[in-house]
């Protein structure tokens, strides 16, 4: 008969704070606490199908780091996605602006044309540097990713077939990467519908979910200064109210403090990690608690069905 899995982990959307994830993994193999579900929406696909190949935070780290730091095998994609910003205290002038409106809009309409700002191929480019691509067999931690079907709207589970094509599904944001053709549907980013798939892990089995959210914080005073910047607001908004239906399914929610870290700030990956890595320590008396307290659950939940054996 095939084991339940206990303590189910439930990794967000987020772009490129969503490397955080590492950091939480790290802290929770250092406690010796290898969940036995990892469910991931969007960056938190790709990180719980690397770590779900290889329970190996530190390697998962190096990896990582290899790919995003800058000179990174995918820093010359990704960067074409991270959008000009002036540094803190240096006030931005005329020019700057119109150079920032100008490259806006050259992405725009780049995604337009040709339906997604990165190609397949620059996807699977930045994917193969952490998850080799093999099939959901290959797998040692039971894994899900999420997507949504453009053409009915209802939100699909991906547990079989090729990881690589599971992963692009669920962190195929619309404009950015193209969506996958599977099966009938048109899959696209999982985080569009729950951004923290908390859900699905209770759907799948878990006992207790812990759940990581990292999404972006609505900044307050922050300029729009085009119609770019209004549509990337308001996406933030909808993205905060999406991820209130997953936080409150989480038995322990652990949400590191990302500041102003931007949702392309790949080249950051050291201080996402070590961000990620904070937040998980913070939570550790109450991840311990309850992870202590499903653990008794279990082992009467066992004795409860052998004396019914009898």
């Amino acid at each position: 008969m095939a084991v339940m899995p206990r303590f189910g982990l439930a990794l967000s959307g987020g772009g490129a704070r969503g490397l955080a994830h590492i950091g939480v993994l790290a802290v929770l193999q250092q406690e010796g606490r290898i969940p036995d579900l990892i469910v991931g929406s969007s960056i938190g696909a790709v990180i719980g199908a690397a770590y779900a190949l290889c329970p190996d935070a530190d390697a998962l780290k190096q990896a990582a780091m290899r790919l995003f730091a800058p000179g990174g095998a995918a820093s010359g994609v990704l960067r074409r996605l991270k959008p000009s910003r002036p540094a803190a205290g240096i006030r931005e002038g005329v020019l700057e602006r119109i150079g920032d409106f100008a490259a806006k809009e050259y992405l725009l309409n780049v995604a337009l044309l040709r339906g997604s700002l990165l190609s397949e191929r620059e996807v699977r480019q930045c994917l193969s540097g952490l998850i080799p691509d093999l099939t959901f067999d290959g797998v040692r931690i039971p894994f899900a990713a999420t997507a949504v079907d453009l053409v009915t709207g209802r939100r699909v589970i991906l547990r079989e077939g090729s990881l690589h094509r599971a992963v692009m599904a669920s962190s195929a944001l619309p404009g950015l990467m193209p969506p996958v053709a599977h099966q009938g549907m048109l899959l696209a980013d999982g985080a569009l519908l729950e951004a923290v798939p908390a859900g699905v892990a209770r759907e799948l089995g878990a006992e207790t979910v812990v759940g990581v959210d990292v999404g972006s914080r609505l900044e307050a005073g922050r300029a729009l200064r085009d119609g770019i910047d209004v549509l990337e607001r308001a996406t933030e908004i909808m993205m905060l109210h999406l991820r209130a239906a997953g936080r409150r399914a989480c038995d322990v929610l652990i949400e590191p403090d990302l500041g102003n870290f931007h949702w392309t700030d790949f080249a950051s990956v050291r201080e996402l990690i070590a961000a990620g890595e904070r937040a998980a320590r913070e939570r550790l008396p109450a991840l311990r608690r309850i992870l202590r307290r499903g653990g008794w659950a279990e082992a009467i939940e066992r004795l409860k069905r052998r004396i019914s054996r009898r």
